[in-house]
């Protein structure tokens, strides 16, 4: 049997086999597959998961976008038809405008390839279901069910923060036990957190998918978000750090006591991809409350799941240069240049990465204006180029090129005010303003826009 599987760039990188090819047990479905069905709608949060029962999926509450209107739809199932008796076929999970939930299934063949999707309909997940098979084929790590050794192994770190690990209230989703936590103080390592003794191989697992109950009103609370946070080693540092991901945005925030699915691409986590491994994930809430006063939330059936790849919709950007456009893309990448440095912060907490570029800037020409408002600017050797510190106040230091009579040594122009405001400097001993630089052909301190 074969199977049809198209990686679209790297996009997919996260969904592939650690061999890189498709095979019984690593369907992967992408994107790219569509022929007719890549209709630009955007699935921002949501998914399904199996429900460990025959073709049955579980549906968390889905957010999504379809030509520009939002829509959610709450938590539901599904359920697929049994295999065909001598071939594959790839089903389709998809929501509609009228925030029903439903399949498209596709037509078995040696070679299946995935169905369109509507104009209508916003692509969930694609789900191979094999000839005859009556269950879905995926392999399944456990990072929390009943207790907290028997899977990975739980913890808890900050302020006020206590977990029961085999706590009987909530009742649990499934089994007899759940994990009911009481977060006191945020953090990327402060929370309920889970760890392996053998991190698992990042490139095997498609999903990460729990139930979370909220058993404290979180909006009462003055809780905001609730993040997990994924390393790749089960000693949490930097170096390991995988990304986040708000879980807060896949359910309903202000529902109490009752259970509700959460579905992430592990994709998501796309910080560090030189790191190739899972072994660390902790959640926790944010912001701090007064005291670190913890909250309450209870998790269960944690896993991280293959076998059949969630439709992660890639929102990106038009790129344009002076109007014309260069092409989209979901992924942008900062290159430090001439005279200039790049800086990037990942503000995790705020949801948001700040860029900021350090120039410098060289003077070259016969004349060049200068805004008054920049200080800190250093004009140096015989090509005059320029430096700036910022500020607010024109404070200029003028180093002035040799090679001509009383054109050596530095002069400071302090409280430049205007345009008008310049300075003589074919006197090395006596410098005033209201004159002009004869000795650097024409340069005007007066407006330079960086």
């Amino acid at each position: 049997m074969g199977i049809k599987r198209i990686l679209k760039n790297s996009e997919w990188d996260g969904i592939r086999s650690t061999v890189h090819e498709p095979s019984v047990s690593n369907p992967y479905a992408t994107l790219a597959d569509l022929t007719t069905g890549s209709n630009g709608n955007l699935l921002i949060s949501g998914g399904a998961v199996y429900s460990g029962t025959g073709l049955v999926f579980d549906v968390g509450i889905l957010v999504y976008s379809i030509a520009g209107i939002q829509y959610t739809s709450v938590a539901t199932q599904v359920t697929l038809a049994p295999g065909d008796p001598a071939n594959a076929r790839f089903v389709a999970i998809v929501a509609d405008e009228n925030l029903v939930v439903s399949l498209v299934t596709g037509t078995a063949a040696t070679t299946p390839l995935t169905p369109a999707i509507g104009e209508d309909q916003v692509l969930v997940q694609y789900v191979l279901v094999g000839a005859n098979a009556t269950t879905p084929t995926i392999q399944t790590e456990y990072v929390y069910r009943e207790d907290q050794t028997s899977d990975w192994t739980g913890s808890v770190l900050g302020n006020n923060t206590t977990a029961d690990f085999s706590s009987t209230t909530p009742t649990p989703v499934s089994g007899t036990n759940c994990c009911l936590a009481d977060v006191g103080r945020y953090g990327s390592t402060r929370g309920v957190r889970f760890a392996t003794g053998t991190p698992v191989n990042r490139d095997d697992y498609v999903q990460l998918s729990f139930y979370v109950q909220l058993t404290t009103d979180m909006v009462a609370a003055g809780k905001q978000r609730g993040y997990v946070f994924a390393y790749a080693d089960n000693t949490p540092a930097g170096a390991q750090y995988l990304g986040a991901v708000r879980w807060d945005q896949a359910i309903d925030w202000t529902l109490v006591g009752q259970w509700q699915l959460v579905s992430i691409p592990t994709q998501l986590f796309s910080a560090n991809q030189v790191n190739t491994t899972i072994g660390f994930l902790n959640f926790t809430l944010w912001p701090n409350s007064s005291g670190y006063a913890p909250t309450a939330f209870a998790l269960d059936n944690i896993r991280l799941l293959t076998g059949y790849g969630p439709g992660l919709n890639i929102a990106t950007i038009d790129i344009l240069d002076n109007d014309a456009a260069v092409g989209d893309t979901a992924r942008l990448n900062f290159v430090d240049g001439l005279n200039t440095t790049v800086n990037t912060v990942d503000d995790t907490l705020n949801n948001k990465v700040d860029v900021s570029i350090d120039s410098k800037l060289e003077i070259k020409e016969a004349s060049v204006s200068i805004e008054p408002s920049v200080k800190g600017l250093n004009f140096t050797g015989a090509g005059v180029s320029v430096s700036t510190a910022g500020g607010s106040n024109p404070e200029v230091t003028v180093n002035v090129p040799g090679g001509g009579s009383g054109t050596a040594g530095l002069v400071d122009l302090t409280g430049i005010t205007g345009a008008s405001d310049k300075v003589d400097l074919t006197s090395a001993t006596s410098q005033t303003k209201g004159k002009n630089f004869s000795s650097i052909t024409s340069v005007i301190i007066g407006i330079l826009y960086f």
